[in-house]
């Protein structure tokens, strides 16, 4: 391999990771809120929605804790059994 080979495979290479950097950040901007960085409400309740059906197509047991103050979530999800526990209004 060559000089020109090699610094044509690097500029390649660098070129992946800023397109990878930037599809991370992109995805980042999509699924968090821009002002206090936490995810969206809509991106988490995907991903528990993913993780409950995940969890009953394997038939195994899956437990899920976050603290709100004022909705309703899944707390605890075991094939067959789904329980949810609503937040006490402030």
């Amino acid at each position: 391999m060559d000089a020109r080979n090699a610094s044509a495979i690097a500029a390649s290479g660098s070129l992946l990771l800023t397109a990878l950097s930037q599809q991370a950040k992109w995805k980042h901007i999509a699924t968090h809120d821009a002002l206090t960085k936490i995810a969206n409400r809509r991106h988490i309740d995907d991903v528990l929605d993913q993780r409950v059906k995940k969890s009953q197509r394997s038939r195994s047991f899956s437990a899920t804790l976050i603290f709100s103050s004022n909705i309703t979530i899944p707390t605890v999800t075991l094939p067959g059994i789904h329980a949810s526990k609503k937040s006490p209004k402030p």
